[in-house]
């Protein structure tokens, strides 16, 4: 979502950008490790990614002539993990 706003010589638009994502297929890896010569196993079981991820992010963007600047934060997360973002920039066109 997103909107665009006018205020004399500046635009100002704020976004908001919410994800769910399903991750389908495999998920898991089985797997084992033996050694030559030596009577010895061992049994490995690995998740390397959840079963969905989610997330949020909201920016706001301001423009003047040739000058635009920004600043941005942002969350993705599952169950076994947390991200948290932050951004700014600024920008002069020639």
């Amino acid at each position: 979502m997103a909107k665009k706003f006018a205020f004399n010589t500046w635009t100002v638009k704020p976004s908001l950008d919410v994800t769910v994502q399903g991750n389908f297929g495999d998920y898991k890896l089985d797997s084992t490790a033996e050694w030559d010569n030596v009577a010895w196993q061992s049994n490995y079981s690995s998740e390397f990614i959840d079963n969905f991820t989610y997330g949020a992010t909201l920016d706001v963007a301001a423009k003047t002539g040739s000058f635009s600047a920004g600043v941005g934060l942002g969350y993705q997360g599952s169950s076994n993990t947390d991200e948290f973002s932050a951004t700014v920039n600024a920008r002069f066109v020639f």
